[in-house]
């Protein structure tokens, strides 16, 4: 199993180094990398997405940034942008929406009031009726008192007067 393994390896560094290729630049130095820097001034754009205006740099990577600031990958500002575009849209959305559901509940609690306004309305007229009928009772036991009266005073009247007739005799 070792003989297998270092056979191996052997063949494939011998393969690494076959193919090999040449430097991609000339052998005289004509174009020398630490000798030219690397220089690219970007200039500032102005952006608008909505009614926000930036100023930007759109920079290369590895390139240092004029200015400090944040860092917006190119993804996020077009979803920023689409947001801000199209902010005016999800506001009016937003209140159609809100508005349906206000008017919505706002029905909702008139069919409530309505509701309850009947059901106070049956326990009125119910209260009503027990009033009317407790009034007529308490008018018939008013008559009935008044006979009662008038049958007591006649009966001790009548009482009184035989009695003195009695005594008297």
């Amino acid at each position: 199993m070792k003989y297998l393994i270092s056979i191996m390896l052997i063949t494939t560094l011998s393969l690494n180094a076959v193919h090999s290729q040449p430097l991609r630049y000339d052998d005289n130095n004509d174009w020398k990398i630490d000798e030219q820097p690397v220089e690219w001034q970007p200039a500032p754009i102005e952006v608008t997405a909505g009614d926000l205006s930036l100023k930007v740099w759109l920079l290369h990577r590895l390139v240092p940034s004029p200015e400090n600031g944040y860092l917006i990958s190119r993804s996020d500002w077009i979803e920023i942008r689409r947001m801000l575009d199209n902010l005016s849209d999800e506001i009016e959305r937003v209140k159609i929406s809100e508005r349906s559901s206000c008017d919505k509940r706002l029905e909702e609690k008139d069919d409530f009031c309505q509701n309850l306004n009947k059901d106070l309305i049956k326990e009125i007229d119910i209260f009503k009726k027990d009033i009317k009928f407790k009034d007529e009772q308490v008018a018939s036991l008013k008559k009935e008192n008044l006979w009662t009266k008038i049958l007591t005073g006649t009966a001790i009247l009548g009482l009184g007067g035989f009695s003195i007739y009695q005594a008297t005799k």
